[in-house]
């Protein structure tokens, strides 16, 4: 396949995900009116918001922890206001704007180059957060199919041992990688240009056990906004997990429209579209427009400290190289 042709299929693949998940989102909320979703919104009790909105926190704070994370893994040392300061912001970015090694990656790359790193070692954080994040997808999935696979086959076209089968599957690399790290920790293993170095086990358990608390969170967020329902809180992370791997497929920015319509089309027959359209609004103003607002103006302070002490002094305050071991 010619290099330019490899470059535009991600892109045009994004735009068929957009594409059909608005024309399934059209089929779907055609007889909704905005009042309807208004009312939605304005019925959700205050407890269930301010439960919600600790549960935004909660996942950007284990966020920022994968960070803390890969510095321990990669023996860095760097002040942890700064370790959260930078995962925050970059986080945020990343989830809003998509495309997170390039949004993100450029934003803490941004930040750490100031504080003394080079390219180097904002590529093995970088790369850190990505491997944690794809441990998300493969641990969440695969129980999200072992566990629920008979009530999952109510809304897949496949058999509930097939879909145990996958979780199954899905699950055996997870295992892997915690047996390595027993087995085989601080090994490095080259694979072309990738470099992958086994942490030791309390660091990949941690991995594991952060990623299963976030989805739990992260979901549960969306499942606070909902009224309450008949359908376990069990089997709704397992449709929030489809839907969020949908939207990473889709690689559309914060997976809007795609994660949107898959999450209509599993819940609707628990709970009317207007009032998920609700809650999917107030879900994307919690957990990306409020979190986004909140690093803009942490960014614009950072950078306005850093101006007034650079003038103040004179001259740019030099970075101190970061310290490894």
């Amino acid at each position: 396949m010619p290099i330019r042709l490899r470059r535009l299929l991600g892109p045009l693949l994004s735009v068929i995900f957009l594409l059909a998940a608005l024309v399934s989102m059209r089929d779907v909320i055609r007889e909704v009116s905005l009042g309807q979703v208004r009312d939605a919104i304005l019925n959700t009790p205050t407890s269930r918001l301010l439960l919600a909105l600790l549960c935004t926190a909660a996942v950007y704070g284990i966020l920022s922890v994968y960070d803390v994370l890969a510095f321990r893994y990669f023996r860095i040392r760097l002040p942890l206001r700064r370790i959260m300061f930078a995962s925050f912001a970059g986080n945020t970015f990343g989830m809003t704007l998509g495309f997170a090694l390039l949004t993100g990656g450029s934003l803490r790359y941004r930040l750490y180059s100031e504080w003394g790193f080079n390219l180097s070692h904002v590529a093995k954080v970088t790369a850190f957060s990505v491997a944690t994040f794809i441990l998300l997808l493969l641990l969440t999935s695969g129980i999200g199919l072992t566990l629920n696979a008979h009530d999952l086959s109510l809304f897949l076209p496949l058999p509930s041992a097939t879909l145990r089968l996958i979780g199954i599957l899905l699950l055996t690399p997870v295992f892997l990688y915690l047996l390595s790290s027993v087995v085989l920790p601080h090994r490095t293993f080259i694979f072309r240009s990738w470099e992958l170095r086994v942490p030791n086990f309390p660091i990949a358990l941690g991995q594991l056990l952060l990623t299963g608390v976030e989805v739990a969170l992260t979901g549960s967020l969306l499942y606070l906004l909902l009224p309450e329902s008949s359908i376990p809180l069990q089997l709704f992370l397992s449709l929030y997990v489809l839907s969020q791997l949908m939207s990473f497929v889709s690689q559309v920015p914060s997976g809007l429209g795609v994660f949107d319509a898959t999450m209509m089309l599993l819940l609707r027959q628990y709970y009317g579209t207007s009032v998920i359209l609700g809650a999917l609004v107030m879900f994307r103003l919690l957990f990306y427009a409020l979190p986004l607002l909140l690093a803009l103006l942490s960014l614009f302070s950072y950078e306005v400290r850093q101006y007034v002490r650079e003038t103040g002094n004179g001259n740019t305050v030099p970075a101190v190289p970061p310290q490894e071991g």
